[in-house]
């Protein structure tokens, strides 16, 4: 389905539409896997987690300097903090992490040129990532992530919308943007 409820059933369906034969999946951005619970993935897939916190993860590594040979992975999942200097005390940093100095446009184009060599030829990267306002002003982080893919030689062949529970907070009022309840999950190939 192209749109979800939750981001396990978003990897189930991109992977096995996508990526049924995978042998080996590198989710490169980790944290705490949730994402992973109660998922199922190809019977023929290793899955290798690494994340840049020394307590998460198989391999300890900034996906912006993946330590892997080229052409070694079959599939990367990639869900990057969207948030730059959240700070140590930050609730959203303490939820998802931020990348200091870094915002979302940096990371993501070192991480796609990391990505583009890592894939084996007509390997699949998965990107979750959410739209948002920040500063008052609208990110629309997909564009930017899906035309620095392109900029790298990865080619989209697929998107799922998953559902996100509506953000109730007191603080968030206002509806700043009409995708604030949408997650996407974008699927590119290395030709």
């Amino acid at each position: 389905s192209s749109v979800v409820q939750t981001d396990q059933a978003a990897l189930e369906s991109l992977l096995a539409i996508h990526a049924a034969e995978a042998r080996l999946i590198i989710d490169v951005t980790y944290s705490r896997g949730t994402m992973w619970r109660g998922s199922r993935r190809p019977a023929t897939s290793r899955l290798v987690t690494m994340d840049i916190d020394p307590e998460c993860g198989d391999i300890t590594a900034d996906c912006r300097a993946l330590p892997l040979r080229p052409g070694v992975a079959d599939v990367l999942v990639f869900d990057p903090p969207h948030i730059a200097d959240g700070g140590a005390n930050g609730i959203m940093h303490g939820r998802y992490g931020s990348h200091r100095g870094a915002g979302l446009e940096q990371v993501a184009l070192l991480f796609l040129a990391e990505a583009a060599d890592t894939l084996r030829p007509g390997g699949l990267l998965l990107c979750k990532l959410a739209d948002g306002v920040h500063g008052g002003r609208y990110h629309n982080w997909g564009r930017y992530y899906c035309n620095a893919a392109e900029l790298v030689g990865l080619e989209q062949v697929d998107c799922v919308v998953r559902l996100r529970r509506a953000m109730n907070d007191p603080k968030w009022k206002r509806v700043l943007h009409t995708r604030r309840e949408h997650v996407m999950w974008y699927a590119h190939v290395k030709p």
